[in-house]
């Protein structure tokens, strides 16, 4: 297993190497693993992935693709925040682990509205507690 691709201030030399190690975890891996900054003290841990044994592919037949992503952030007035992305065609499904679900629900109301606004379909955005597990 490789190493998640850090994400380094400073020249496009680092982003170039930042770039050649991240396609190569991918093409070996078949994820993209991607850790640093999301700005300035917040760190960032997002991993990206093609599930092609996904029931939506493997039932319609289709070769539309299914995406899963993870990002993971610990935000100074919200804590630990794990959300899970499911894109799968145009259909996007979210689930937010935080122990901030109320203050929550209007940002994911919100980030429904835009989904649908830029032509993708929410079917479910929700929020859990930091621990629970969700199948």
């Amino acid at each position: 297993r490789s190493e998640a691709v850090r994400m380094l201030p400073g020249g496009s030399g680092d982003l170039s190497a930042q770039r050649v190690a991240a396609q190569v975890a991918l093409l070996q891996e078949g994820v993209l693993r991607l850790e640093g900054p999301a700005w300035p003290g917040q760190p960032l841990s997002l991993a990206i992935q093609r599930d092609d044994a996904a029931p939506e592919s493997v039932a319609s037949g289709t070769s539309e693709p299914v995406f899963v992503a993870r990002l993971a952030l610990d935000l100074p007035h919200l804590g630990p925040i794990e959300v899970a992305v499911r894109l799968a065609g145009r259909a996007v499904s979210a689930i937010v682990h935080s122990d901030h679900g109320a203050s929550l629900a209007p940002a994911l109301a919100e980030l429904g509205a835009q989904l649908d606004a830029a032509g993708l379909r929410p079917v479910m955005l929700r929020s859990v507690p930091a621990d629970a597990e969700v199948h």
